[in-house]
């Protein structure tokens, strides 16, 4: 008889051995401990685990971490899923979509504000989960940043792992890092373990003996970064490049950041714009106001009261005043209403205005919604 539950921390071998087969199986030979060293390699990850059991038996499995996004001045909770699996030799008897369930009402019973996952869309539309936030992937080779900075020559970069650096820099680096706008807050035990993460790289930056800052390097795409002031990072990467003698590396941003990185987009050869996972939203209250309060810190907004009503999550009026905002629950007239996948889609993607050119929200959306690669699960 199937037996759903959390895991033991007994458990947490064989838990690890499952994942490894059935994403072997099914994808690519796979050791869940090098790619997610933060979690896999160390012992008390079962306290995530949804699992399903039967005479002893590991059948099925869901883990998900609980993170902290911050947002300017805000913070959310959010869990991360991921390791969803289920025995390839007992598909079809409801695994999957028992875990999933007691995932879900389990993140909501404790309090969290939002869970998140990357997979196939309509997959997990059934879920409740849509695609959401934006991520600009540029392109940067040789030729475009020398262009761009019409051949001058670089300066004296040098380029250190961060496995391998002083315990100082590690710290500057994690400081920089906590410093930043919107980020997931790490602990700084788990910060190198972090960038390791996906078998990724930390690399820590220097300019004759000073150090600039790091980035986190995943299959030839620098999805993280986080420097002091003033430090030139075309001619870094153009640096980094001829060292690794590297003919291109892609760049994530995301759209907002745009304004505070105009070299890096001018050193583009190309770009695309996608949303980089899925999200769905328990407490939009929190949601909307955090990240709408976020956006306000950067962006002058039209002020002016509107009523969002989300289907069976609640009705909300959304007052924005100069830098003030203010989400509240109401019973007043919506001024639009969406089911909640809808509301992913109108609040978060960059297609938004282009999927509701009726929408009345001004221009509040889309929100700035991100999760940084490296905090992946």
């Amino acid at each position: 008889m199937l037996e759903y539950g959390r895991a033991t921390m007994q458990e947490e071998a064989a838990l690890l051995d499952f994942a490894n087969m059935v994403f072997s199986l099914s994808h690519e030979p796979t050791d869940f401990r090098a790619l997610q060293p933060v979690v896999y390699d160390r012992p008390g990850f079962s306290k995530w685990t949804q699992v399903a059991r039967e005479n002893g038996r590991i059948l099925g499995m869901v883990c998900t971490p609980d993170k902290v996004l911050k947002a300017g001045e805000g913070r959310l909770r959010f869990g991360y899923i991921g390791t969803v699996s289920a025995h390839p030799y007992e598909r079809g008897r409801g695994i999957m979509k028992e875990l999933m369930r007691r995932t879900i009402d389990a993140a909501r019973d404790e309090g969290l504000d939002f869970l998140v996952l990357g997979g196939q869309r309509q997959r997990y539309q059934h879920f409740g989960f849509e695609d959401a936030g934006a991520k600009l992937s540029l392109y940067l080779s040789q030729g475009s940043i020398s262009h761009s900075r019409n051949n001058k020559s670089t300066g004296d970069y040098r380029f250190v792992d961060i496995s391998d650096a002083q315990g100082d820099d590690i710290q500057q680096a994690f400081d920089l890092h906590q410093q930043g706008q919107l980020v997931c807050l790490r602990q700084e035990a788990d910060f190198v373990p972090i960038l390791r993460n996906w078998r990724g790289r930390g690399i820590l930056v220097y300019e004759d003996a000073r150090l600039l800052g790091y980035f986190y390097l995943n299959n030839n795409s620098v999805d993280e970064f986080a420097f002091y002031p003033g430090a030139d990072i075309p001619e870094m990467l153009l640096a980094y490049l001829q060292s690794a003698r590297s003919g291109g590396v892609s760049l994530s941003l995301r759209p907002f950041e745009l304004k505070d990185h105009p070299d890096l987009f001018a050193s583009a050869d190309s770009w695309q714009l996608t949303p980089p996972l899925m999200v769905r939203v328990f407490n939009w209250q929190a949601f909307l106001q955090t990240l709408l309060r976020f956006k306000v810190s950067r962006l002058p907004l039209h002020g002016g009261t509107r009523v969002l009503d989300i289907t069976g999550e609640g009705r909300f009026a959304i007052t924005v005043s100069g830098s003030e905002v203010r989400v509240e629950a109401t019973s007043d007239p919506a001024d639009m209403t969406l089911d909640p996948l809808a509301a992913v889609r109108l609040t978060t993607l960059a297609l938004s205005s282009s999927l509701y050119p009726e929408q009345p929200f001004f221009d509040w959306f889309p929100l700035p919604f991100d999760i940084p690669s490296a905090d992946a699960f």
